[in-house]
């Protein structure tokens, strides 16, 4: 057997990659949403008389635009240090407030320089007064999108932790739930299940390809051949010689599954998702 080369990745450092302060649609909706909304506020509140109300097009846009622009960058200094701010996908109440103290550090900055090429050097009070506004828009956009996050994340969870699957074994068949399954090999012909617990089940599929297309999951992964693996069970990902990728999966036994330099890109995709 080939020894593993030194330059590992663990399945955690792989996933903290793909977090939940990643662009994407959804995400860009909420945060620029919270934005716009901000802005409608500020511009309302400043607006000291309604007698003879006209909407206030100026204040409302001067808020969109450098909220809009202190959000971006704010976000996208995150995406660059989210590795190190988040060492896993929890959170705590320590990474959220690096989370919120960095962007804060980056709005106030870019608020600033933004303040001086509009407005100009002008009075320090006007300045402080927008600079607090700033403050409690970038304090509030994160909040309220952390705690969406966090909802949808404990959602999500919830709903993998009451998946199931159909197993027959001998005269018995059995609801497994997929979150206990830890890989799936072809043995002697046989189709075998092991477990998070270290047992097994000898099952009636098929074939791999048949237990595949029952599973219906993106936790799972067709490493080779002759083996299917769970996103949990993945303990480390070790490289080895001639491009190849070796699992080393948690339970049971810390066992060790090949996979082929042709799925190498597919797993990593897989394993970040």
């Amino acid at each position: 057997m080939n020894k593993p080369s030194t330059s590992n990745l663990s399945a955690q450092q792989l996933d903290s990659r793909i977090h939940i302060f990643d662009f994407h649609v959804r995400n860009a909706l909420i945060r620029y949403g919270v934005i716009v909304l901000l802005a409608l506020i500020n511009a309302h509140i400043r607006q000291a008389d309604f007698t003879d109300y006209s909407f206030p097009m100026r204040s409302f846009l001067n808020g969109l635009f450098f909220g809009g622009i202190i959000c971006t960058s704010s976000w996208a200094v995150t995406l660059i240090v989210k590795d190190e701010l988040f060492k896993n996908n929890q959170l705590t109440y320590g990474m959220i407030s690096k989370f919120i103290i960095s962007n804060l550090m980056v709005g106030i900055a870019v608020y600033t320089i933004l303040y001086l090429l509009v407005f100009g050097p002008v009075a320090f009070l006007n300045f402080t007064a927008y600079l607090f506004i700033t403050i409690s828009i970038i304090i509030i956009e994160n909040l309220a999108f952390i705690l969406y996050s966090h909802l949808q994340e404990n959602k999500n969870r919830r709903q993998k932790a009451t998946e199931t699957i159909l197993v027959k074994t001998g005269r018995k068949k059995t609801l497994l739930p997929l979150s206990e399954i830890s890989y799936a090999q072809v043995t002697n012909g046989i189709i075998r299940i092991f477990k998070s617990d270290q047992s097994f089940l000898n099952t009636q599929f098929k074939s791999l390809d048949h237990l595949e297309m029952n599973l219906k999951s993106d936790d799972f992964f067709r490493a080779n051949r002759q083996t299917i693996i769970s996103r949990n069970a993945v303990k480390e990902i070790k490289h080895r010689t001639n491009r190849k990728l070796q699992l080393q999966l948690r339970q049971p036994n810390d066992v060790l599954i090949n996979v082929s330099r042709y799925k190498k890109k597919d797993l990593l995709d897989w394993i970040k998702k």
